[in-house]
């Protein structure tokens, strides 16, 4: 089975059966908020970082709108880089709809990026459900330590795997005080979404 391709296919299909306007207001919040889509931590700690005439890129970006956000930082260029063309699309009508100029976004592969874009970037960052797509890490890092500049920092924002072991909302066994685990940690079987993107996306650790 060709993974990545059927992994973009995947993607794909789920946007297409997103929920209705899913996504479609992103840029009214990203002109009315000052710092959306970000968890409150996370968004502390990157007002901490100079982004001042800074090269940026996020890998797996989906619809743009935490890269987006991160450009109102004073960012001088940003990159988005992800496998959907369809999803990306999206990102770009967000930016044009925000009038945010200095952000593109790539379609690809990430383990494919150009070499162009080696050696460019000052700040790489991977949100929630990211890495957890690739096989192999060890690959996937040597990527973005090509992508980084020398002196470039890398910010992963994750959870740990035991979260795959609760129930989400609307399965049988979900409990709010998290009373009990219903899955096994060393699960196998890959978990099988069929109602699109806008509901809780459950993350499969390779």
């Amino acid at each position: 089975m060709n993974y990545f391709e059927k992994n973009k296919q995947a993607w794909e299909e789920a946007f297409e059966h997103r929920h209705e306007n899913w996504g479609e207001d992103n840029y009214r919040r990203l002109l009315k908020e000052e710092f959306p889509f970000f968890d409150e931590n996370v968004a502390n700690e990157l007002k901490k970082i100079n982004f001042k005439e800074k090269k940026i890129a996020q890998f797996c970006c989906n619809n743009g709108r935490e890269l987006l956000s991160l450009m109102s930082l004073g960012a001088k260029s940003g990159v988005g880089f992800d496998i959907a063309d369809n999803i990306l699309a999206q990102a770009k009508n967000t930016a044009e709809k925000a009038n945010i100029k200095n952000c593109e976004f790539v379609t690809g592969n990430i383990l494919d990026i150009s070499r162009a874009y080696h050696g460019q970037f000052d700040f790489i960052f991977f949100t929630i459900g990211a890495i957890t797509w690739f096989e192999d890490l060890e690959v996937l890092f040597k990527k973005v330590t090509a992508c980084l500049k020398a002196d470039g920092v890398l910010l992963i924002h994750d959870f740990h795997p035991f979260m795959n072991m609760l129930a989400l909302p609307g399965e049988e066994d979900f409990n709010e005080e998290i009373k009990q685990v219903s899955y096994s940690y060393f699960r196998a079987e890959p978990w099988i979404e069929t109602e699109g993107m806008g509901l809780y996306v459950r993350k499969l650790f390779l």
